[in-house]
């Protein structure tokens, strides 16, 4: 591929030691190599790094380079590993420069900045992923302890469903502890698989009336046990909307 070199101002040496010109040379070497690779996270990364970086020190030189990068639409599909695609960085850079140059970015650009704006949906990512570690030790702690009393004493078919429900959002907050981290690493899919256990979760509702139902003690511990299960769902499904908009 033929880049297309700005002539620095000044003679070798100056443009050598210029701040400026050598981040412009990092991240024109860095998108030469992504051209050929747009799949590659860690390359995704360090090509968004560098274009921030350059971002602090504004001038009329970097902004002609990144709006040469905004037009160019296939670094939309180029995602870093925590899913911020690589022309987002470069339109978020290209408003971070502030007066006059931010001014020439279109409404369209601007949208695209705020629905793909940089950690929109970590915060809840984490918060998911905590709450889900909450809910998967106190699930899990109630239904090994009410299958170890199962099985060491003769009860009513009414105790033996009674683990299952314990077991069920055991096993959603296992899936949710694995769609968090899949999101946080930038897996395309982890989105969608959020948005399903979301739902999902909600079903705790459903098994704390039919426990409450029939026992009053059983419907008080399953209230108690499901509420972290269902804090994490309400994190995980905003964050889906964040991941699915990327």
């Amino acid at each position: 591929m033929q880049q297309e070199r700005v002539d620095v101002a000044g003679s070798p040496v100056e443009a050598v030691e210029s701040p400026v010109a050598t981040g412009r040379e990092h991240v024109l070497t860095l998108l030469s190599r992504l051209e050929v690779a747009p799949h590659d996270e860690a390359l995704c990364t360090s090509f968004n790094q560098a274009v921030v970086e350059l971002a602090k020190q504004p001038s009329a030189e970097v902004f002609e380079l990144l709006s040469e990068l905004a037009d160019r639409p296939w670094l939309t599909r180029a995602r870093d590993a925590n899913g911020w695609p690589c022309r987002a960085a470069v339109l978020w850079s290209w408003a971070e420069l502030g007066y006059p140059w931010a001014l020439e970015l279109s409404a369209e650009d601007l949208a695209y900045v705020r629905e793909n704006a940089p950690g929109t949906s970590s915060g809840w990512l984490t918060l998911s992923f905590v709450l889900a570690a909450i809910s998967g030790v106190l699930n899990g702690a109630l239904f090994f302890l009410l299958l170890a009393a199962l099985l060491a004493s003769s009860m009513k078919l009414l105790f033996v469903l009674l683990p299952l429900p314990f077991g069920a959002m055991l096993a959603h907050a296992i899936a949710t502890l694995v769609a968090t981290s899949a999101a946080q690493a930038g897996r395309a899919s982890a989105g969608a698989r959020l948005k399903t256990l979301s739902y999902a979760g909600w079903v705790a509702l459903f098994i704390v009336v039919v426990l409450g139902l029939l026992s009053t003690e059983a419907g008080v511990v399953a209230s108690i046990a499901s509420a972290p299960l269902l804090a994490s769902s309400l994190g995980a499904g905003i964050a889906a909307r964040g991941q699915l908009k990327r």
